[in-house]
């Protein structure tokens, strides 16, 4: 369905395990996803879907399902999204360039944020992370987050890196290894530890 202009809304069906690399790659008109069972989402799955505004997932066990690199990369209309619980990595560059992107609610635990997976998203500022999260790589280079949250230990913090607006880190619990730092954010103000830290660089 590689560049169809005139798809404008896609309902999965259940029975469909897997939407393949670039399946849906720069559908320029498409606005709406229903994704109606356990289905992980292929590399640039909706890479450039710059009208999508809502997606829709019905995941249900505990099963991990996969969404792989840059699956919604690109699509600058997108303003809010659901993080289902058995979603355990958000990989590089997930949500690249999501230029209208607001708010996310991650809804279970995270195994990783990696490097760019909330690149460029501008318009998001506060993101709180209320469950678990293992590790996370410089997942926010470029976004307009200003405030952000760990309620819950991590294990391994690869860097915070080039978020221009960043004002404000707190972790309420134990931080890992964190060998990246704080590089090039420019407006970084505050950052507190309510745990402690160990084998920083």
């Amino acid at each position: 369905f590689r560049e169809c202009f005139f798809l404008t809304n896609i309902s999965v069906p259940a029975n469909v395990s897997f939407v393949g690399t670039n399946a849906f790659v720069n559908c320029t008109n498409l606005q709406s996803v229903f994704i109606n069972g356990n289905t992980g989402l292929g590399t640039g799955a909706f890479r450039g879907c710059s009208s999508l505004r809502r997606i829709f997932f019905s995941y249900t066990g505990t099963n991990q399902i996969f969404w792989e690199s840059g699956a919604f990369s690109g699509c600058s209309k997108l303003a809010e999204v659901v993080i289902p619980s058995q979603v355990r990595d958000l990989n590089e560059g997930l949500f690249l360039g999501c230029s209208s992107l607001t708010n996310v609610d991650f809804r279970g635990p995270l195994r990783s944020i990696q490097r760019g997976a909330f690149g460029d998203c501008i318009s998001l500022t506060n993101l709180v992370f209320s469950n678990t999260v293992e590790s996370v790589g410089s997942g926010f280079e470029g976004s307009g987050v200003t405030n952000l949250v760990f309620k819950k230990a991590i294990q391994s913090l690869g860097t915070l890196s080039r978020m221009p607006v960043l004002r404000t880190v707190i972790f309420e619990q134990d931080v890992g290894a964190f060998p990246g730092g704080f590089g090039d954010c420019p407006q970084l103000q505050s950052v507190v530890f309510a745990g402690v830290y160990r084998d920083w660089e």
